[in-house]
């Protein structure tokens, strides 16, 4: 699961274009027959392998084939599985002709609900601990606060655990309990959900996937103690040290640790670097909102007049990805604007993957 500190910053970087898609949004496909020819996956991850029989790739991989290459895909869609061929050669997207239903709808378009700030939906935002790891048996669990609400009943279940606890609501956008004690213990190693309800709303009721944590195991949890305590041997300053420490976390898949650890953004400052790094964070928990919240002032003074042209053109593309939840024009545009960028500065890997995405985005 980890990362590596220096690999970690080294991937924030270059997330924008070749980042993982953003979870409920992606076909997933596998090879079902051995291909007899050649082909190359570029991986969104910005790893590359030759393809064989049952390998899997999704939405925002590039396929590279070569000349006379034959090979099926199957592929898991809104319509269920579907067959697609792969018959011609050169660069091209994983081809889902039927992309997935959008998690969540209003009046029949994409409708994203995670805004920060009191929210009158049928759905509550859960802010964490959701498609993260966590360093301690009694997480904090937070959420954004909806208007009208007088109490919450917060979950937390496993196959084997279920507690639940109400609590009354409180002032402020972002409330906030942690895991007593008194209850169920839960075990590192463990995988769990949270779920946190008042009233009719959920967190769970746009039935979005990989909204569970798991516990850190007693091996990865030293692991990421001794790190830290290099880190403060440091003596870095505030600042340096909060993001150096929300990089250590992030890089062990501690993603609701290296939120809490910039202040959710509170303590991010000017620096357009933190702020796409934090942004790609919440992309990693599908906190899309607040992700684009963020590149947006990445892009405005006085962040912009600190920034190179290759970070802006990783900020256009990293709000290609976050608008691509939930606004396909949106996501389109930037992608655009990104390619744009990119192609001046040379980069030609990075506007062969936009272009792979984007081609997956006109095709919806």
């Amino acid at each position: 699961m980890k990362t590596g500190l220096i690999h970690l910053l080294f991937a924030v970087l270059s997330a924008g274009f070749a980042g993982a898609q953003p979870q409920g949004s992606v076909c997933q496909c596998i090879f079902v027959d051995p291909p007899p020819l050649k082909l190359t996956v570029h991986f969104s991850n910005g790893h590359e392998e030759e393809a064989r029989a049952k390998m899997s790739v999704q939405t925002g991989d590039v396929l590279v084939p070569s000349a006379g290459f034959q090979a099926t895909l199957l592929c898991e869609s809104a319509k269920g599985l579907v067959r697609e061929p792969i018959r011609n050669a050169g660069p091209q997207p994983v081809p889902c002709s039927v992309p997935p239903k959008p998690l969540i709808q209003v009046a029949g378009r994409p409708a994203d609900s995670h805004r920060l700030g009191p929210t009158t939906n049928d759905s509550i935002t859960l802010l964490a601990p959701r498609g993260t790891r966590v360093r301690s048996t009694q997480p904090r669990i937070r959420w954004i606060a909806i208007e009208g609400a007088t109490q919450y009943t917060i979950i937390v279940r496993n196959e084997d655990i279920s507690w639940s606890n109400t609590v009354p609501a409180a002032k402020g956008d972002v409330m906030a309990v942690t895991y007593p004690s008194s209850a169920p213990p839960l075990k590192p190693g463990g995988i769990y959900k949270a779920i946190v309800r008042s009233g009719s709303a959920a967190s769970n009721s746009s039935q979005q996937p990989n909204m569970g944590f798991e516990i850190l195991t007693e091996n990865d949890a030293r692991e990421v103690d001794l790190e830290s305590e290099k880190l403060d041997r440091l003596n870095l300053p505030a600042g340096d040290r909060r993001f150096a420490r929300a990089s250590l976390f992030a890089a062990y898949g501690l993603y609701a640790d290296a939120i809490e650890e910039l202040g959710d953004g509170r303590l991010v400052g000017q620096d357009p670097f933190v702020q796409r790094f934090l942004a790609t964070v919440y992309l990693e928990v599908g906190l899309h909102a607040l992700g684009r919240d963020l590149v947006l002032k990445s892009l405005k003074p006085p962040a912009s007049d600190q920034d190179s042209e290759r970070g802006r053109a990783t900020s256009h593309a990293l709000l290609g990805q976050l608008y691509e939840w939930s606004d396909a024009p949106a996501a389109i545009r930037e992608w655009q604007l990104a390619r744009t960028l990119y192609e001046q500065l040379g980069e030609a890997e990075a506007v062969k993957t936009i272009d792979a995405r984007l081609a997956t985005l006109t095709r919806r």
